[in-house]
């Protein structure tokens, strides 16, 4: 591996996967980093030989996570409309599942007729010495250092580490909130790391798996942004999400639509969000808002504010710049 490596970090924008367990749905999104910008080259891996995988050595993932057991048997007038109910389940994926799974998802990636991406796993963390005497890495202080420049660096973010990419399974999502900062409940973290400079192939990246922690609604958020409602003056109040709601976005060809009838709804656009989140999540429906054709006056002032122009209100930033501001 050449010395002139480049670490990808001044551009660092990690792609997060954040599901709802309930429906094992992701989004995802992530960055292209440009090696040369006259072509439009990107970095790229050298897929003439598969791109090595290294794996962790803890487990994969253990944790409580909520679930919704619908029952339709007593979804009814008689049983009051009892249609399911939530319970908490402890999981537990040991190591040789999250590998068996890796492997799985990098053959998957290899086999689309429109790829040229190729990777195998070619061993675990204990093979190349790194994640202690197990190859675990957990976020202890002791795989942290600090490098040549003074920064703090960790055992695998950070540190070249023999190259390929490098999968760590953060069993109950501690490793993300420590190492990364990622909000909790964000189910994976992946970026490219470092790059020979004089060709722009990547040499070496990371992947976070993430925990079975997950929410599906956070009382502590709603009475922030009540607050940030009242010091802006945008009136917000929380609405009921009802389970209910879930048959607006019912469909007989995937999990669910992203459309839930002609006339739309702040109940199915909420109840088709909440299938992605895994985490405290806020939808605000403004659509109503969004025009004042009179503007601000003198004759109905709580109304029509004076910072309130006629045409585009832009509501909303205000209450959430305030909820910036008042965040801890």
């Amino acid at each position: 591996m050449k010395t002139d490596r480049k670490l990808l970090r001044n551009v660092l924008a990690a792609g997060i996967a954040a599901a709802g367990m309930t429906s094992f749905a992701a989004q995802a999104y992530g960055p292209l980093y440009i090696y040369d910008y006259a072509t439009a080259t990107p970095y790229r891996w050298d897929v003439s030989e598969p791109v090595p995988v290294w794996t962790d050595g803890g487990n994969f993932a253990s944790g409580t996570v909520t679930i919704y057991v619908p029952t339709p048997e007593t979804c009814n007038a008689d049983d009051g409309w009892q249609c399911g109910y939530y319970e908490d389940l402890y999981v537990e994926f040991t190591n040789e599942q999250g590998v068996a799974r890796v492997a799985d998802a990098l053959a998957s990636w290899t086999a689309v007729p429109t790829s040229t991406f190729q990777a195998a796993v070619a061993g675990d963390f204990l093979g190349i010495g790194i994640g202690g005497g197990d190859g675990d890495i957990t976020g202890a202080p002791e795989e942290f250092d600090t490098d040549e420049n003074g920064e703090i660096v960790h055992e695998v973010i950070g540190t070249v580490n023999n190259g390929g990419i490098h999968v760590i399974f953060d069993e109950d999502g501690s490793v993300m909130t420590n190492v990364m900062g990622a909000p909790y409940g964000v189910l994976g973290i992946a970026s490219p790391e470092w790059a020979d400079e004089e060709t722009g192939i990547i040499t070496e990246g990371w992947v976070f798996i993430g925990g079975a922690g997950t929410y599906y609604n956070d009382d502590g958020l709603a009475q922030k942004v009540e607050e940030a409602s009242h010091v802006s003056g945008e009136k917000l109040w929380r609405l009921p999400l009802y389970d209910e709601y879930r048959d607006k976005v019912f469909t007989d060809y995937a999990d669910i639509k992203n459309v839930g009838g002609r006339y739309g709804g702040v109940g199915s656009s909420a109840i088709f969000l909440q299938e992605f989140t895994s985490y405290p999540w806020s939808h605000w429906d403004i659509a109503g808002m969004v025009l004042d054709e009179t503007g601000s006056t003198a004759v109905l002032p709580r109304i029509h504010p004076p910072h309130i122009i006629r045409g585009a209100t832009g509501f909303g930033v205000r209450a959430l710049v305030s909820l910036a501001r008042g965040w801890e």
